[in-house]
């Protein structure tokens, strides 16, 4: 009896900034994906002599260029490379435009948050997959992380009963490293609250659903082209409130902090990622602290979930559809729209 060799899945990187690059290393550890493109307008990223930064600390690989088809445009590696799919983390006003092209092209679709800095753009990217039968996916990490699936999962099966009320904070150093400073321009990066404040605008979605009501709070710091700090509540029918906080803050010095404390019936789940242990659950029966052992890689887990699907024919909307994503653009809209 024969077994059937799988072919490995071809893959095309573009953009090569703090994300792209990270992704990059996280291909390489997949036997089933063979990386054969890359792209970047910036040259010195493209033949590897940038020093990549970020607003947290992920490995960034070296990277075997010689290797790769190289191109200074991604529409030109869309066009050109002999590739399965592209994962685009490009900065975040061009999602859209190389999100349809590569649907056009025929190539299935991994592009990071946020999926695009408007609710149209974010439609046509839809559209644009369904009408050329390949798979779009959101890289929306935090739902992947391992402190939020255990909340997911807390909320799921309902042992510390109903949940009454959240809160959701996620602050960094306003973005002084991003190439040409593309970040700090709101018409490119869609500032603090399309950058930032969707990973819990679209975490909280995912896990509750649409609110019934929002009301919000928005910030622009001296200085800055867009709103930098967000405050939002959530209303759900049942009396359920989330509130949810973020921002870009001026001092480089500030860096990173993200946190959330879920309030349930029978107990509080609590996060804080610069704490030791990070999470930490009190009953409200007993006065002992748990600390769940909770690990794993969201970046590679993101991806690999990616992969798999595409190679066993599956569609990753089953569980992540880019509707989802698409509604977490909504809501951001709406938080700007009340603010």
């Amino acid at each position: 009896m024969t077994t059937k060799t799988q072919r490995r899945l071809r893959g095309g990187m573009i953009g090569l900034g703090f994300m792209g690059r990270h992704h990059v290393g996280q291909y390489e550890k997949l036997p089933q994906v063979e990386l054969v493109a890359i792209a970047d307008a910036d040259p010195v990223r493209l033949h590897n002599k940038a020093t990549i930064e970020g607003n947290i600390d992920l490995p960034q690989p070296k990277i075997n260029f010689a290797a790769l088809q190289a191109f200074a445009d991604g529409r030109d590696l869309i066009a050109q490379a002999d590739v399965d799919f592209v994962d685009i983390a490009t900065p975040s006003y061009l999602h859209a435009e190389m999100a349809v092209l590569a649907a056009e092209a025929g190539r299935h679709i991994l592009v990071e948050k946020p999926m695009a800095l408007n609710s149209a753009d974010a439609e046509r990217m839809i559209a644009a997959a369904r009408a050329n039968n390949v798979r779009l996916m959101v890289a929306q990490v935090v739902r992947f992380w391992p402190e939020y699936l255990y909340l997911k999962e807390v909320y799921t099966s309902k042992r510390l009963g109903r949940l009454m009320h959240a809160e959701f904070i996620r602050r960094g150093s306003r973005p002084r490293w991003s190439w040409r400073k593309w970040m700090s321009e709101v018409e490119h990066s869609g500032g603090a609250p399309f950058d930032l404040h969707i990973h819990d605008v679209d975490y909280v979605h995912y896990l509750l659903g649409e609110p019934q009501k929002i009301t919000a709070r928005h910030i622009v710091s001296p200085g800055s082209t867009g709103h930098d700090i967000m405050t939002a509540q959530f209303e759900y029918p049942d009396g359920l409130t989330v509130a949810v906080d973020g921002g870009w803050y001026a001092p480089a010095r500030y860096g990173f902090y993200s946190a959330y404390e879920a309030v349930f019936e029978q107990g509080i789940v609590r996060y804080h990622g610069g704490a030791q242990p990070t999470l930490t659950v009190m009953r409200n029966d007993t006065d002992e602290v748990e600390t769940p052992s909770v690990s794993g890689d969201p970046y590679e887990a993101e991806i690999l979930f990616f992969v798999r699907a595409l190679q066993d024919g599956s569609d990753p909307a089953e569980q992540h559809p880019p509707e989802s994503s698409l509604a977490a653009v909504r809501l951001i809209e709406r938080e700007l729209a009340s603010a």
